[in-house]
């Protein structure tokens, strides 16, 4: 993406109350996050971005404690991710008009601590999340991430046939939940790391 395209939407960020940090590569986001994550006990949600930047290795050399939801499901481990210093994420879609971030979560672990809870929430966003606006990010959402995801859980909701939402009741469908990312939560400090590459789905 374009560099001056990638700050516009910083700035959209910024005007959302966000932090926002904008790298040109994967690389630079993976120091700048190990950097942040530093001798901190460190939640992670279940991310392929995340993944993508560091293995669980590179946060466990630089953590004191790593509740990483790709590594102990357990109810405990997510607890402590709603009181750890720093809780990481991704956002499933985002809006350039306007900067707001969205997020469709099952057990809900994953969005409940980007919220409120731990004492810094970091965002880590590759450009393949960036929709026109916000229709088009919660389309995204809902008839691309969510098929790719509950065939990765090998779900047999409608949706991993159509490839796109049917608004089922199936007792496996992970669309419980959306969140939309209007401004910052007050209570809550996070940051954005906007990388100019593809990271996740």
């Amino acid at each position: 993406m374009e560099k001056s395209r990638l700050e516009k939407l910083a700035e959209k960020f910024r005007f959302n109350d966000y932090e926002t940090i904008v790298c040109n590569s994967k690389q630079e986001a993976k120091n700048i996050l190990l950097e942040i994550c530093k001798n901190k006990n460190v939640g992670i949600g279940d991310s392929h971005s995340v993944e993508d930047l560091c293995s669980f290795e590179d946060f466990k050399k630089q953590t004191n404690n790593l509740y990483a939801m790709g590594i102990d499901k357990s109810m405990p481990n997510r607890k402590k991710c709603l009181t750890a210093d720093v809780f990481i994420l991704s956002a499933n879609a985002v809006a350039e008009d306007t900067g707001e971030m969205v997020n469709i979560d099952s057990s809900c672990n994953r969005v409940a601590p980007s919220l409120f809870g731990p004492s810094e929430v970091i965002f880590v966003i590759g450009v393949n999340k960036i929709e026109k606006d916000l229709i088009s990010a919660i389309n995204r959402v809902r008839n691309y991430v969510a098929p790719i995801n509950a065939k990765s859980h090998n779900y047999p909701t409608p949706c991993t046939k159509l490839n796109k939402c049917s608004n089922c009741s199936m007792k496996e469908r992970i669309c419980r939940a959306t969140v939309i990312y209007h401004k910052r939560p007050k209570k809550t400090p996070t940051k954005i790391i906007l990388v100019n590459e593809n990271l996740g789905w």
